[in-house]
């Protein structure tokens, strides 16, 4: 470790660990500051804060890169489409934001930026997307499904695909018990 940083100023409380000539690996931060690998910050009580969004100083989602939706940094469970509409619904967010269940469009472009995502929600402290698992979407009604046939199904997309619309499909039935993420803008 490189004994860079002086730990002294406005959010600082001294350094972490042992010194070396005065200077200190990492630095421990005042209340309402953090670190973030090179300084002491202040943080965010409520909102956004490059592609992190705060709720009451607590980070729940993060931007996906190219879009202007941010995903929560955790799955909220494993249910039932209806129940992960409502669940997504009543999820409770700072600034009046709502939160909602991300359509197949949605899921396909946090696909596309997929190794990014993962670092993110990584950085953030939240849960990664894992390949094989299968998250419900908004998508209902009539969905091109091949041969120029159309049917009324419910959205389901599979982590772990490189291409977005190979990794979503069609659900006969939405009593299965899947896994939900909710985003919100």
């Amino acid at each position: 470790l490189g004994f860079s940083y002086s730990c002294s100023g406005t959010g600082y409380a001294g350094g972490a660990g042992s010194a070396c000539g005065g200077k200190y690996a990492q630095c421990k931060c005042s209340e309402g500051y953090s670190w973030n690998g090179n300084i002491c910050k202040e943080q965010i009580t409520n909102g956004a804060d490059g592609d992190l969004y705060y709720c009451n100083r607590q980070i729940v989602g993060i931007k996906v890169p190219n879009t202007d939706f941010y995903i929560m940094i955790r799955d909220i469970g494993s249910m039932s489409r209806d129940n992960a509409l409502d669940s997504c619904r009543i999820q409770e967010l700072c600034n009046n934001k709502t939160a909602r269940l991300l359509d197949s469009e949605e899921f396909g472009s946090i696909i596309s930026s997929g190794d990014e995502v993962n670092r993110l929600l990584s950085e953030a402290g939240g849960v990664q997307f894992t390949d094989g698992y299968i998250y419900w979407t908004s998508t209902t009604g009539k969905y091109y499904a091949g041969g120029g046939k159309y049917y009324p199904n419910y959205g389901v997309c599979t982590w772990g695909v490189e291409k977005p619309y190979d990794s979503c499909g069609l659900q006969v039935s939405d009593i299965q018990s899947y896994r939900v993420r909710c985003i919100f803008e």
